[in-house]
């Protein structure tokens, strides 16, 4: 019963898209439970934990693609691993999420963009941000969760999904 659980999260997740006029994504997350690291601190269960950043990323490539691609773009992304920022540590008896910057956000993907019927582009992206404690200037505001793989995402996005998208 879990394991169908699981699943049904995860497929709902996976389906979640922009219905907006503008350019929509469609995402999804190949085999979340094996990820590098998406673990939680004390405060959630691994699974719930693994739901709330699938939600949390999702909700923003939505906001990306609804943003800044025009109507008649359709980006499909295939998540296929996630490194969050940090790593977890014990303190005190309680599992705390610990961000250096050794341990920095990578995700990996796979994404095609459609414009009507017809693929602009696609390729497999390993992305990574080796100086993410370093930034200074940021829209995002740094105690949003998963602020760094947001960053991440949105850096991703604004060099290669818009440059295709003109």
């Amino acid at each position: 019963m879990k394991a169908f659980s699981v699943l049904l999260a995860v497929l709902f997740f996976a389906g979640i898209s922009s219905s907006s006029n503008a350019g929509d994504v469609e995402i999804n997350w190949s085999h979340p439970e094996k990820y590098t690291d998406v673990q939680p601190n004390s405060t959630s269960t691994t699974k719930k934990y693994r739901q709330r950043v699938i939600k949390e990323l999702t909700t923003h490539l939505d906001t990306l693609a609804a943003d800044k691609l025009p109507a008649d773009y359709h980006l499909k992304i295939t998540v296929t691993d996630v490194d969050l920022a940090g790593y977890i540590d014990f303190e005190n008896g309680h599992q705390l999420r610990i961000v250096r910057d050794v341990d920095l956000p990578r995700i990996k993907l796979k994404y095609q963009l459609v414009k009507g019927d017809k693929s602009v582009g696609e390729a497999e992206a390993n992305l990574k941000d080796m100086s993410f404690l370093r930034h200074i200037n940021n829209k995002l505001n740094t105690t949003e969760s998963f602020f760094y793989e947001k960053r991440l995402l949105s850096e991703w996005f604004k060099k290669t999904i818009e440059p295709l998208a003109k």
